[in-house]
Formats: C-alpha cells, structure tokens, sequence
C-alpha cells in the first residue's frame, strides 16, 4: 500500500503522551506495516534496523507495548490488518473488473477476426494470422469499422478476379497491407470511371486514423 487513510485527531488523542522520538518511531513502524502489508517481526533489533532507529530500542520497545499486538507472525494491530484486507478487497474487485473489460474486449475482436477469416480468401495458417490480424485491430480506434472495409477490400478483389488474389494467404494480405495495393479498375452507374479499391484502401486508412 501507497496510500493509507490518516486521521490527524484521531492519531493526536492516541499519541498524546509519546515522547518526540516515540511519535516518530511510531509513525515510521506504521508506514513499514502498511507499505508492505504485514506484520513487524517478532525481534526488536530486527525493528529498530527497519525503521532506522537502531540506537532506540527501549523508546521502539514502548510503542510496541501501547500500540501493537504480538502474534505468530509478528507485531501488527486489528486496524492494520482491517485496512489491508480491505485494500487488497478493493484491489480484487479492480483486478476481476479489469479481467472482465478485457475479456469482453478480446471476445469482440476474436469475433472479428472469424468475420474476417471467412471473407473469402485462402483459410491457410489461421494460427499466424490471427495475432497480426488483432495487432492492426489494436492500432486503430475503430476495430468494427476496420475489419469491415478489409472485408469489402477482400469481396472486391476477389469479385474483379484481381490475379493471385485468390491464392493470397491471409498472413500475406495483411502484414503487406495489401488493401492499399492498387488493382483493377470498375465502372460506377453514373459512367464515371472509378476504382472500387481506392475508395476502400481511403476508408481504411481513414479507420486505422492516417
């Protein structure tokens, strides 16, 4: 623990009668508690060298009678113990939350990748693609939007009969970033003459946000 609540009157009523250096030793035995939550050892020379008091052992002998208790795993006080397992409560419920919003993220973009995967192009080396596939998800702030303009890309080119795009690994397509590859050109119904390919390879560009 970093941090730990201290409530100056409630610690001033308690301490009243220490002595300067029984106020410090005290203070500093607190902080070793809380800092590496557990308890004091059970040897006084072993304390006074902890809190950098070593010519204080009588004065350190003294606050551990008024203020600590000794047990089987050292000196400690019932509050220490209550805050620390309250802390590392709060830090659980934190920990399992976290876990939750990851697996909830992971699960997304393992979805994701299944969409992708099945888009069209050769189902080889699954096991490599996958990890590059959700380390460009990782890198672009809109994950959905991107894997949907891969798979418009991926149906385009396989639609126009792009050459060797249907022998294309995945792993290939996308550590080369094939989608910005420039192909086959196709008429829009206005008669213009457009490329299908450039306006997704803008799209994706614009999702991955350069």
């Amino acid at each position: 623990m970093h941090y730990y609540q201290f409530n100056i009157g409630d610690y001033l009523t308690h301490t009243a009668h220490l002595s300067d250096h029984e106020d410090l030793a005290y203070r500093r035995m607190l902080d070793y508690c809380y800092l590496h939550e557990k308890h004091l050892p059970n040897d006084l020379d072993e304390i006074c060298r902890l809190i950098r008091m070593r010519d204080n052992a009588k004065t350190i002998q003294a606050v551990l009678t008024d203020f600590f208790i000794l047990t089987e795993g050292g000196w400690t006080q019932n509050r220490i113990q209550r805050e620390i397992k309250a802390f590392k409560g709060k830090q659980n419920q934190s920990k399992k939350a976290a876990n939750a919003r990851w697996d909830a993220v992971t699960g997304e973009r393992e979805e994701l990748f299944e969409k992708f995967w099945y888009a069209g192009m050769r189902k080889v080396n699954k096991v490599k693609a996958k990890p590059i596939f959700l380390k460009l998800l990782s890198d672009t702030p809109d994950p959905k939007g991107f894997t949907e303009s891969l798979i418009e890309d991926v149906e385009i080119r396989l639609e126009n009969k792009q050459r060797g795009f249907n022998e294309m690994h995945p792993t290939t397509y996308l550590n080369g970033e094939r989608w910005k590859d420039e192909r086959y050109k196709t008429t829009d119904t206005s008669g213009n003459k457009s490329s299908a390919v450039d306006r997704v390879i803008k799209k994706i560009t614009e999702q991955r946000g350069n």
